[in-house]
């Protein structure tokens, strides 16, 4: 079941963990961040050193860097490719 989120941000750390957060928490984690009073916080129940952080992206952006990691890919349809597979939207468009 799909669920609405307000989850549109994406904690990610050196070793590639992502945590989505909303926006509030997005800012507020930057704002520790950029203090630099604290070596650790605590991230939707998770404890981590501030070190550990990679950045902070839209999730939509991680989502997509994510899929490109995997070996996926977009074709000019807009519609994400396994790798290896071929893309058939060009084909089926014809049809429609």
């Amino acid at each position: 079941m799909n669920e609405i989120t307000d989850k549109t941000y994406c904690l990610e750390t050196i070793s590639k963990k992502q945590i989505y957060i909303n926006k509030e928490q997005a800012d507020k984690i930057k704002q520790t961040l950029l203090t630099g009073n604290t070596k650790y916080i605590t991230v939707e129940g998770q404890f981590l050193s501030v070190g550990t952080i990679d950045g902070i992206y839209e999730a939509e952006y991680a989502q997509r860097v994510e899929k490109k990691r995997l070996g996926e890919w977009e074709c000019s349809f807009g519609q994400w490719h396994s790798k290896g597979q071929e893309c058939g939207h060009a084909l089926a468009k014809r049809y429609d």
